[in-house]
């Protein structure tokens, strides 16, 4: 899209001292008959009463007509922007997805709001002009200011156009070769990201976009990286060719396995994540970064003619992200050095919305720090705070599995005597833990433990049937694998076959009892 610009010199423009209100754009839409016909204004501070302003259109450079326009007997917040229009249902249909940005929609339905894209616009206070669009004595065709089937906006203090009939035939403005500039784009810049992340290399960089409409072909935006102050590289990334809906959260990454452990649950909050693998997302922390449209640029972060190095947009390590308010924060220089997760970092990314474990408090059941029983189990419990914490699983181990196993329930197996150490550590990603140690006693042989003194596994390594042999009667058995998950269970007598066809290869313990003795045995399965 071309936009001509014109500074506030080139048109006739006089404020006085009483506006609260001032021009923001004057709309002459291509559509059908006067239904594209608007004009915008903003309110600058609070207005009680509406109908102190009003607006006029000097018609093909004939002069001023006076107030042709009367708003309502109502009043106006500071920041509040109001579209003054001959169709809101056409205007509405136009603008879909951003007709909202208007806090108010007010109908001319006099036909005062008559504008051609040839014509001067002016604003009124009591009857007094204190704004004007344009020259209300000169016809506006061929001017630079002109905007016929078009629009005019001011940005800042300067007015920008959408080009000359660049609205003809357009139904949507989301689709316009001119998009209004008050709807933000289909696509935006949404973070700018140089992580150092345990890897290493180019693992940490990628962008951040979010989508403001639904879009039906992804494949016509783009990302390049203007390396060095080097000035523009162009299109160096293209999206993939699918359709997203409207407010989905789009990651570009260089590595998305290092991203997805770097983020830990949070990864969960961007909707899509695709992966760069020709390296074009390449920013160093002090490179501008470059959205395009069908190869034109839509948004700059930074400046493309212009190294990053020690600027206050530099992110080297770290990350830039853009707050509700549409500003560029910024987490620190290097801030990302130190910390292996968003979650351990001192600058977490703020795309994360869940709430962090910070402690874990671990206890074995109503207290108890020991068990004593041969062959018992103790049930652990894991505390988690915050209580609001939005992940609050744990992952049970143990220090030492010759002493006991625990699964992944919390339920402690004791092996043999010694004191144990029992951790849980969180599952969202902070990599928090807590723990606990339990001391157990009575685990030896004694006089009932030789009725299983010969006990044994036949064959061991075992790939599809095990047999226990040396032993009278029945027995129980209960299969775990390292980490004390519970894999299979059941009664056997002496001579008969346990099935482990289905367990991988690996060692597992097999811990067995006939009720008044227990040993645990190591298993080894080999598939052939």
């Amino acid at each position: 899209m071309k936009k001509l610009l014109l500074s506030v010199a080139a048109v006739t423009l006089s404020l006085g001292a009483s506006a609260q209100m001032h021009l923001q754009g004057i709309l002459d839409l291509g559509l059908s008959g006067s239904s594209g016909k608007a004009v915008h204004v903003a309110v600058d501070s609070a207005i009680a009463d509406l109908s102190d302003f009003g607006i006029g259109i000097a018609n093909n450079g004939g002069g001023t007509d006076g107030q042709e326009y009367t708003f309502p007997a109502a009043s106006a917040q500071a920041g509040e922007h109001i579209l003054v229009v001959r169709d809101s249902a056409a205007m509405a249909a136009y603008f879909a997805g951003c007709f909202q940005i208007w806090d108010h929609v007010f109908i001319d339905a006099s036909g005062s709001i008559s504008q051609n894209g040839d014509d001067a616009v002016e604003l009124f206070y009591n009857g007094a002009v204190i704004e004007t669009f344009g020259d209300i004595d000169v016809d506006g065709s061929g001017q630079p200011w002109e905007y016929t089937d078009s629009w005019a906006y001011k940005m800042d203090t300067t007015w920008t156009y959408g080009g000359i009939a660049c609205t003809a035939g357009d139904s949507l403005n989301v689709s316009s070769s001119c998009p209004y500039p008050a709807c933000p784009a289909p696509m935006a810049l949404q973070g700018i990201l140089d992580f150092t992340v345990p890897v290493g290399g180019s693992s940490g960089k990628a962008v951040h976009v979010v989508t403001n409409y639904a879009i039906a072909d992804l494949s016509q935006y783009g990302l390049g990286v203007a390396n060095n102050g080097g000035g523009t590289d162009g299109v160096e990334y293209v999206f993939p060719a699918m359709g997203v809906p409207a407010n989905v959260s789009i990651l570009v990454v260089r590595d998305s396995l290092a991203m997805a452990d770097y983020f830990g649950a949070c990864f969960a909050e961007f909707d899509y994540v695709f992966v760069d693998a020709a390296g074009g997302i390449s920013q160093n922390g002090d490179d501008a970064i470059e959205l395009f449209k069908d190869s034109v640029n839509i948004e700059t972060f930074g400046d493309v003619d212009v190294d990053g190095s020690g600027l206050p947009w530099e992110y080297t390590d770290s990350w830039a992200f853009k707050d509700a308010a549409g500003m560029w924060t910024f987490g620190g220089v290097n801030c990302t050095d130190t910390g292996t997760t968003t979650f351990t970092s001192p600058c977490p990314y703020p795309v994360c919305t869940l709430v962090a474990v910070d402690s874990i408090t671990v206890a074995g059941a109503n207290g108890a720090t020991a068990i004593s029983v041969k062959g018992d189990s103790l049930q652990m419990n894991a505390m988690v705070y915050p209580s609001n914490a939005s992940i609050a699983t744990v992952l049970w181990s143990v220090d030492d599995t010759t002493l006991a196993v625990i699964n992944q329930d919390g339920m402690l197996y004791a092996r043999s005597n010694g004191t144990v150490t029992v951790t849980a550590t969180s599952t969202d990603g902070s990599a928090t833990a807590g723990s606990t140690t339990i001391d157990i006693t009575n685990q030896n042989i004694g006089l009932d433990d030789l009725a299983l003194e010969a006990l044994a596994l036949y064959p061991n390594p075992a790939s599809d049937q095990l047999t226990l042999r040396g032993f009278d009667g029945e027995l129980e058995f209960v299969v775990f694998d390292l980490q004390g998950k519970k894999l299979l269970s059941g009664q056997v007598q002496e001579g008969q076959t346990v099935s482990v066809k289905h367990l991988a290869n690996g060692t597992y313990f097999m811990h067995v009892s006939n009720g008044s003795a227990s040993k645990t045995l190591r298993l080894t399965v080999a598939q052939f």
